[in-house]
């Protein structure tokens, strides 16, 4: 695994020094010849070393929970600094779907509507949120406010700005994406 994902970084390297724009990486748990489960992850190793734009081909809603999907997707947008096209599907590898359990096809296309569906409410809006699902109901009713405040002000005075959480972020851009 080590030498694909080192061939892998050098084809994407490569590709920049050519003139290439983007690079897309899959997501496959289970495959011998392209084993990158994280795309996300693989691309974070890349982000500072080219220009190129990155793409998912695809994240596999059906296998994740949504929340961390928008946590993870909104930080790898920072990272990139925009640079970022986020490709979803409810999968295509017939050993991924056996590892996740068979998932019948319909029950698979379901999900994935359901994750998105979460997933762009969770970058719409601010916690508290209660987003209800079949699959992956989210609900944050807990906020630490009191922390948030104490947190800000010991930032403001030592010098720092406020930063944009991972919900308002870049990528507001995702929302309209159907």
């Amino acid at each position: 695994m080590h030498e694909t994902l080192a061939e892998d970084t050098e084809k994407s390297l490569l590709a920049d020094r050519l003139g290439f724009q983007e690079v897309w990486v899959g997501e496959h748990f289970s495959a011998t010849s392209e084993p990158i489960a994280s795309p996300l992850m693989f691309m974070a190793g890349l982000v500072h070393r080219t220009s190129l734009n990155f793409g998912t081909g695809v994240i596999n809603l059906p296998n994740h929970h949504p929340a961390i999907v928008a946590a993870e997707v909104a930080q790898f947008d920072h990272m990139a600094q925009g640079r970022f096209m986020m490709g979803i599907g409810a999968g295509g590898l017939s050993s991924d779907f056996e590892l996740f359990g068979d998932i019948e096809p319909k029950e698979r296309g379901k999900r994935m509507v359901e994750s998105l569906e979460t997933i762009q409410r969770i970058w719409a809006a601010e916690p508290p949120y209660d987003v209800g699902g079949e699959t992956w109901p989210v609900k944050i009713s807990r906020i630490w406010q009191q922390s948030i405040r104490i947190a800000r002000k010991r930032a403001a005075t030592l010098g720092f700005s406020r930063r944009a959480p991972w919900w308002t972020s870049s990528t507001s851009r995702f929302l309209n994406c159907r």
